[in-house]
């Protein structure tokens, strides 16, 4: 068993990729995905090509073997964006939680993808014609080039946060049957992109903190959202676990996330609950019970509190219901 596959990425397009990343494991490539054997794990890829300016990635999956991406092509004008993550819950192996990177083709970049863990992984391939037509035309070349030096220079640091993450859940729960798949891929992709280029286009001050305190707030931020249906760790908790005083741990992390550590906790858990009933597969009662709550009144006055409408009505409607600020 071969441990660790280099794959590199020379072009916008992931098909050579997903042909490499077949032989790796063993199996073909069908209508685009790739299932892996039980020999070499399980799981699947799948690819997507968006006309002549985009192309994606997807894969949840295990492995024995390390999957490395590299890319370091001067002769290609595309940018991409990788989010990692792995989903297994009580992890102890040394592993980034969750990883979110932006970078250039011409730049010498490599993602690692944890082995022996059930990993999630999506990388968009994108040129400027989708900031032109899609996103924001005021996100010009030159301001990528300005944000990848402030990268190289102030060490910038982007993190898991809620936005994110609901959209990185949406896209995992397309399924390679549903009849819209690509055009519903591709929306939540623009959508995704979007919040990265708002983002790039912050021209954010020095960063206050150095990635190794960045990095354990990104871990206490990934603790509080893996298990909704069991209660949150408790500030104390989380002081000890990582050697934070309680009153620092939440001055900081307001700071980097922007909200109260429960508040956040509690907006990320009804956006958790939203989606679940996005898939009309549960009551409300199990919606209610996946995220932590035994009284079914507690639960519909904490979504309606959240997305103004009660849950029952959601679910029975079109309702688009957005978080509240």
């Amino acid at each position: 068993m071969i441990e660790k596959v280099v794959l590199n990425i020379s072009q916008l397009s992931f098909e050579k990729t997903a042909v490499e990343i077949a032989a790796a494991v063993g199996a073909k490539m069908n209508r685009g995905c790739i299932a892996i054997p039980p020999s070499c794990g399980a799981g699947r890829f799948s690819f997507i090509d968006f006309s002549e300016y985009a192309s994606v990635i997807r894969g949840e999956f295990f492995t024995e073997q390390q999957f490395i991406f590299t890319t370091n092509s001067p002769r290609s004008n595309f940018y991409t964006l990788v989010l990692t993550e792995h989903t297994d819950k009580g992890l102890e192996r040394v592993c980034d939680p969750v990883s979110v990177q932006l970078f250039h083709s011409a730049m010498s970049n490599s993602v690692a993808c944890c082995y022996q863990t059930n990993m999630r992984l999506l990388m968009i391939n994108f040129d400027q014609t989708v900031l032109r037509e899609y996103l924001l035309p005021q996100v010009s070349e030159s301001c990528l080039n300005g944000y990848f030096s402030r990268m190289r220079k102030d060490h910038l640091y982007t993190l898991m946060h809620h936005k994110f993450r609901d959209l990185l859940e949406d896209i995992f729960s397309i399924g390679s049957t549903d009849p819209f798949r690509d055009l519903k891929i591709f929306n939540r992709v623009m959508l995704l992109l979007e919040v990265m280029m708002l983002k790039v286009n912050e021209q954010p001050a020095k960063p206050r903190y150095p990635h190794k305190q960045l990095d354990i707030f990104q871990a206490i931020e990934s603790s509080l959202v893996k298990d909704f249906s069991r209660p949150p760790p408790t500030i104390e908790q989380l002081s000890l676990q990582y050697d934070i005083s309680a009153t620092h741990l939440k001055k900081r992390f307001k700071e980097v996330y922007g909200l109260p550590i429960y508040e956040y906790y509690q907006k990320s858990r009804m956006c958790f609950a939203k989606r679940l009933i996005e898939t009309r597969q549960l009551s409300m009662k199990e919606v209610g019970m996946q995220v932590g709550y035994v009284n079914l009144s507690h639960f519909a006055a904490a979504f309606k509190k959240e997305f103004g409408v009660l849950p029952s009505r959601f679910h029975h409607s079109d309702w688009s219901a957005e978080p509240r600020n």
